[in-house]
């Protein structure tokens, strides 16, 4: 039975009804982003709503339950408000980059009608070679200079990604088979939190554009995951090290990887296709919630993307997530002890010894997440002029209002 459908004593409290039955009000959200803005996590960048681009989102609404056929033609009716593809020369080549960390099933992974959907949009408008893919988190593919680990082939053949990539024309690419040496050093954007070199996919090099195609979950140690934490699939494993054990810049990390210029030259849009989501835990277990009404949204900038994004799965945690749902929710208290075990797991002992304290900022706002507010100076987007537009009125009023609300920057 679909969350949204419990009724009655059984059903449980969602997080909201929780607290205003315990007579302790949720913070507002323009609130925590405002004190977030004053600090110090994006070091010391002004993200005042001036100067930057405006910014646009479209989304659409689908009903619980919903059949493929009407799921592709939110899809469609969504890309095509968003771009007009004049970026894509006729044979021009576009890598999709998938959320793919383990074998679990969406909504853990990239829904994969989603990915079938946007190859057939990509080959109809006139691309030639389309490629789509990832590479697995370190727990399940990890690869060094003379070993490898696990297959994001095997993971993504079980998750059913392998099968959706094949279904729109495009053809399935998973970087570690490439080998360790296939990677190349990229330059990070501006001033940067990296140490070493950020080590991305040859692959992005070959490639005429960039789609992200992320999907609406939390995550244990940065909070949340959209398309500017589906960058993380990009980088190699040493790469992926510094990440994780120079914590106490985890989140600024995250935003440079997405605005890196041989990313962010080619990024073309994001997609996720949100008819359900992982609200607790995360990134590959968790509460699943599937509420009346999805999302598929879409916008040629990741900040706006991941906004709505933000709104969305906060939005989902409020009113869809039963209470005792949140009782294994390990961010933000356990955050730093699960980023260090990933670490001490991943990369032995001696590494996870040496992890840097995690800060854990809240995400109940946009503006209150270090990746996205750093990422709205690092794409030159206006947080204050992102517009979210209800394609033909399809999202109810009242949660097309909430979200913008919740999207919302503080003081606008």
């Amino acid at each position: 039975m679909r969350d949204s459908d419990r009724s009655g004593p059984g059903r449980g409290l969602t997080r909201r009804e929780f607290f205003k039955a315990a007579g302790i009000a949720l913070p507002a959200l323009t609130g925590s982003g405002c004190a977030f803005l004053s600090g110090c996590h994006t070091g010391g960048v002004a993200l005042a709503p001036s100067g930057g681009e405006a910014r646009r989102v479209m989304m659409a609404g689908v009903a619980a339950g919903a059949d493929d056929e009407t799921i592709e033609q939110a899809i469609r009716d969504v890309l095509e408000t968003t771009t007009d593809f004049s970026w894509l020369s006729r044979g021009d080549s576009v890598f999709l980059k998938v959320s793919s960390n383990t074998e679990r099933l969406y909504p853990a992974s990239t829904l994969p009608l989603a990915v079938t959907v946007m190859a057939r949009v990509l080959r109809e408008k006139g691309a030639g070679r389309v490629l789509a893919g990832d590479k697995a988190g370190a727990a399940t593919v990890h690869v060094g200079p003379d070993f490898q680990h696990g297959s994001t082939r095997k993971a993504m053949t079980n998750n059913c990604l392998h099968a959706a990539i094949e279904a729109g024309g495009a053809e399935p690419y998973y970087y570690e088979e490439d080998g360790y040496d296939s990677y190349f050093e990229a330059e990070p954007p501006g001033v940067s939190h990296w140490r070493g070199g950020l080590m991305l996919p040859g692959v992005i090099r070959e490639v005429d554009h960039i789609v992200l195609l992320p999907r609406l979950s939390t995550h244990a140690i940065s909070g949340v995951t959209f398309a500017l934490k589906i960058g993380v699939g990009w980088l190699r494993d040493d790469t992926r090290l510094e990440m994780h054990r120079d914590a106490a810049s985890l989140f600024e990390k995250i935003a440079e990887i997405a605005a890196a210029p041989a990313i962010r030259e080619k990024l073309r849009l994001c997609l996720t296709a949100g008819t359900a989501a992982l609200t607790t835990f995360g990134p590959d277990y968790g509460y699943r919630a599937e509420p009346p009404v999805g999302l598929v949204f879409a916008s040629d900038c990741p900040v706006a993307h991941d906004a709505l994004a933000t709104a969305m799965l906060q939005h989902l945690r409020e009113n869809h997530t039963p209470s005792a749902a949140f009782l294994l929710d390990f961010y933000p208290g356990l955050a730093h002890l699960s980023n260090q075990v990933v670490v001490t797991f991943g990369w032995g002992l001696g590494e996870g010894i040496k992890t840097e304290q995690l800060p854990t900022p809240p995400v109940e706002s946009p503006w209150s997440n270090p990746t996205i507010a750093l990422g709205a100076h690092l794409f030159g987007t206006d947080p204050g002029r992102i517009e979210i537009v209800n394609l033909e009125g399809s999202v109810p009023v009242e949660l097309a209002r909430d979200l913008r609300e919740r999207s919302r920057y503080p003081g606008v």
